[in-house]
């Protein structure tokens, strides 16, 4: 259940990025005809990058303890979900009704949804981990190691 709730998050910011892309392709000029068009691509972007984000990983992962490899692999997970919706809308209708300026702007909004999303989990529960630790008064100050292995430097 915790892997479909966090795919569903990054399918939402797959879609809001794709919608604000094309908004901000037009100069902040909404149009519903435009919107219209633009319909089979949000659905081949949905389509893919549910594919491309269950291939990578990326809903496998606990957002509060992502890091910079997470993060590359989200970026490669971008990458191949806009290349696989930019495939089937070319073989669809020749990308009837998408700007050429699309897809860039998708990926940059979409990695930035999608990393903001988890740095800003990772942020939280830091915070709420330093506000709980001061509600301890006897804190006892050191440093605690768990050391796995059966090697001589173990």
């Amino acid at each position: 259940m915790h892997r479909i709730a966090l795919l569903l998050a990054d399918l939402i910011c797959v879609a809001l990025a794709t919608v604000l892309s094309l908004y901000l392709r037009d100069n902040l000029d909404f149009s519903y005809n435009r919107f219209e068009r633009l319909f089979p691509y949000i659905v081949f972007s949905l389509l893919s990058a549910a594919l491309s984000f269950t291939i990578f990983g990326i809903n496998r992962g606990i957002w509060r303890f992502t890091s910079l490899p997470d993060y590359l692999r989200v970026v490669i997970a971008v990458f191949m979900a806009v290349f696989g919706a930019l495939s089937a809308g070319f073989a669809f209708d020749r990308l009837e009704g998408v700007p050429r300026a699309l897809p860039v702007l998708q990926i940059v909004l979409t990695t930035t949804f999608m990393i903001g999303a988890r740095i800003a989990t990772r942020l939280r529960h830091a915070s709420r981990l330093q506000v709980s630790a001061t509600d301890f008064t006897n804190v006892v100050k050191g440093e605690t190691v768990l050391v796995l292995g059966l090697s001589w430097i173990a």
